[in-house]
């Protein structure tokens, strides 16, 4: 297999993981698309760190973090019904953990979304002082 072969599957296996947030319909899609086994995608998968920066890119991309999102909020009422719904003690704690680990990955989005938008209004801001401060000065770009 072509070394850009390997990229382009990594990067469809990305998208579709971003935008179901199952890593099983993720390598379920990749298998039925690149004729690539699971087990081999699963060890691929758990070496990411290892994976060229730009096969990740799309990951940050708003419309798959609004998905992704989503995913993970649907995910939380699921669980909550769960916890809600079960009388076993091990499963109540087994669902409290997993709502304690979701909650913290949608702080941490909801996070990164308000940071990255502070940071263009500041550059928005500085944009205009610059242009302000020319024009007060008599230089015209």
């Amino acid at each position: 297999m072509k070394k850009s072969d390997i990229q382009e599957r990594r990067k469809y296996f990305v998208m579709i993981y971003v935008r179901t947030a199952s890593l099983k319909a993720a390598l379920e899609a990749t298998y039925a698309k690149f004729g690539v086994s699971v087990p081999v995608l699963r060890v691929d998968w758990n070496r990411r760190d290892k994976w060229p920066e730009e096969i990740l890119e799309n990951a940050n991309d708003p419309v798959l973090m609004d998905i992704y999102d989503l995913g993970i909020r649907r995910t939380l009422q699921q669980t909550e019904l769960f916890i809600a719904e079960t009388d076993n003690p091990n499963c109540k704690l087994g669902g409290l953990k997993l709502k304690f680990n979701i909650l913290f990955k949608l702080k941490e989005s909801v996070a990164e979304k308000i940071f990255k938008q502070e940071i263009l209004e500041r550059l928005a801001n500085l944009e205009k002082k610059f242009e302000n401060f020319e024009l007060q000065n008599g230089k015209v770009r």
